[in-house]
């Protein structure tokens, strides 16, 4: 099959040494939070903040 090519290059690990940055901040999840109590629907919580109804569910924990 030949020699082998150069190595992949990896992306930056997640986590502690750096990766993909948060999509809401501290204060925006607390926002969030609280509108989600208000009973306002994820869809618009998520139009707000500019992030995917997705994420406003994984942070929410819902």
């Amino acid at each position: 099959l030949g020699e082998p090519g150069p190595p992949r290059r990896r992306g930056r690990a997640r986590g502690r040494n750096g990766g993909r940055p948060a999509a809401l901040t501290q204060e925006q999840l607390e926002q969030a939070r609280s509108l989600y109590a208000d009973g306002r629907a994820v869809e618009e919580i998520a139009a707000r903040f500019g992030v995917s109804r997705a994420t406003v569910y994984r942070r929410l924990e819902i």
